[in-house]
């Protein structure tokens, strides 16, 4: 029987619907410690986590600017392609968002893991292995799809052999690679042998959903190299999942020529092959969350010098090849829209995240939940006018609000046009307008499968009991509440969304009905 009835449901932390077998379990510790930390430093001022974030994105671009230098780029072509990291959109939520913290520090380890391999010669090829593989340890440490780390090295240390040669070398790298990569099989034992992985729609793994996994692959490929020399919003995608074949196909179209075009210079830009490979594999275990540019900082930081390599060549009158037109113009276009038009995308979207919290914000904390003095309240969401803020409310409560007197209950977490009926006293029936239940992106995110429920289907919670109403082939479309009390009692509270605000609304009464109106989003551009 579905639902969550033990600690977590009992403070809000899951929907009715969760799965019994849902699991997300994410092994990032040392992305919490640098969590734990802020907290224990900053407490409550917000800023403080920024901060911390610019000072692992500063050490990010110094590392990244440092390795550049070590690949054989002159210090023009670096800080070049320094620019064109800044530029990136990929960056802005790791930046701009302190919970996706993990992806800079990723991004920081797998540098520092490549640039002491660069510079082995200083440190002695036994101890630079070594130190590489331990920062690609920290990088696994940091996020899942750290383990990508020990295949970059691997493609490193095969690179040099091939270009610099020599028995001594060659020994020395390919010893480097075996043990990087059983270093990356080892952590992917480990990884679900003590339980950790996902078992949900919205995050598929290779190995338990492996058709999924495949399709999200098959879309962030194109689509997330396109956005690496682009301002491609490919948050799009994440908004309207419908539309990922299509932007992946045009992205395809687009890729192409472009890929063919610079590869066929590959002998004029050192480290390109190294620098393409490290940018492919860094995106294929960010296939198991859902397209978003904040999956795109590692791979930024190859195809940023990579493309830095091709325009300084290509744009050059001093080369003793002179290059043709065709190359020209693909780095002109491509300058334009990885340089300026990247960076104008950053300053948009850093300003359309900061409107979406603070509408997140804004919305809870005027909801129509009555004044502290009233009590225990028990709220119950039936609509959300903004997909994320139906997630976990009860979270963003407990942090802007001193009110520990309410529970936050999400009854429906989308903007569904919604018919509301009472049959008896202590029951009500919400019947969709327009969509089935459970099938947006977010709600998608406590089930651990796509298929509709049974028609005898009953999810429990510590407070109420849900029982599936109808059911077709398209899914869940009406489904009733058991409360334990009449509904009329005065600490139940029912919220629905007029005009962008959460207002409350009291229940219909016993054999009648309601018809509340579609949501009209705050910002059309999030789901």
């Amino acid at each position: 029987m579905p639902g969550r009835e033990d600690a977590e449901g009992e403070l809000g932390a899951y929907p009715w619907w969760v799965s019994r077998d849902w699991k997300v379990r994410f092994f990032r510790p040392l992305t919490s410690v640098t969590l734990w930390l802020d907290h224990a430093l900053y407490g409550g001022w917000a800023a403080g986590y920024h901060l911390s974030s610019y000072a692992w994105y500063a050490g990010v671009l110094l590392l990244a600017y440092r390795l550049y230098g070590a690949l054989g780029l002159s210090p023009r072509k670096a800080l070049m392609a320094l620019v064109l990291l800044v530029s990136s959109t990929a960056a802005l939520f790791p930046v701009g968002w302190p919970a996706n913290r993990s992806s800079l520090l990723d991004a920081f380890f797998t540098l520092g893991a490549i640039l002491v391999l660069a510079r082995h010669q200083r440190w002695g090829p036994g101890l630079a292995l070594a130190a590489a593989i331990a920062l690609a340890c920290f990088a696994c440490l940091a996020k899942e799809s750290g383990v990508a780390a020990f295949a970059v090295i691997a493609l490193y240390l095969q690179w040099q052999r091939r270009v610099t040669g020599g028995a001594a070398l060659g020994r020395w790298a390919n010893r480097g690679t075996m043990l990087s990569l059983a270093a990356a099989a080892g952590y992917m034992v480990g990884l679900t042998a003590f339980g950790y992985g996902a078992n949900t729609v919205f995050y598929p793994t290779p190995w338990g959903s492996p058709l999924a996994f495949l399709g999200r692959l098959l879309i962030l490929v194109p689509v997330g190299g396109l956005a690496l020399i682009s301002p491609l919003p490919v948050d799009g995608i994440f908004v309207v999942p419908r539309i990922g074949p299509y932007v992946a196909t045009a992205a395809l179209i687009v890729l192409l020529p472009v890929a063919w075009v610079i590869g066929r210079q590959r002998r004029q830009l050192p480290a390109s092959g190294f620098l393409a490979g490290w940018a492919f594999l860094t995106l294929l275990p960010q296939a198991g969350a859902p397209p978003s540019g904040r999956l795109l900082l590692v791979p930024s930081i190859a195809s940023s010098a990579l493309l830095a390599l091709f325009l300084s060549w290509a744009l050059s009158r001093r080369q003793e090849r002179t290059p043709g037109r065709g190359p020209r113009a693909v780095a002109l276009i491509l300058g334009v829209s990885a340089g300026p038009l990247s960076a104008i995308a950053v300053v948009i979207g850093g300003f359309q995240v900061a409107v979406i919290a603070d509408d997140c914000r804004r919305v809870l904390l005027t909801a129509g939940v009555g004044p502290p003095s009233l009590g225990r309240r028990e709220v119950f969401m039936l609509q959300s006018p903004i997909g994320l803020l139906g997630l976990t409310p009860q979270t963003l409560w407990n942090v802007e609000s001193d009110d520990r007197n309410l529970r936050l209950w999400v009854v429906h977490a989308g903007r569904r046009a919604l018919r509301w009926s009472r049959p008896d006293e202590r029951t009500f029936v919400l019947k969709s307008m327009d969509g089935p239940f459970l099938t947006t992106l977010f709600e998608s995110i406590f089930l651990a499968d796509e298929g509709s429920p049974s028609p005898d289907t009953v999810w429990r919670t510590p407070l109420f009991t849900v029982e599936a109403a109808a059911v077709d082939e398209g899914g869940l479309r009406s489904f009733r509440v058991r409360l334990p009390e009449s509904l009329d009692e005065p600490r139940y509270r029912f919220l629905i969304c007029q005009e962008g605000a959460l207002t409350a609304q009291r229940p219909p009464g016993v054999g009648s009905s309601r018809l509340i109106p579609r949501v009209v989003p705050p910002n059309p551009l999030v789901p």
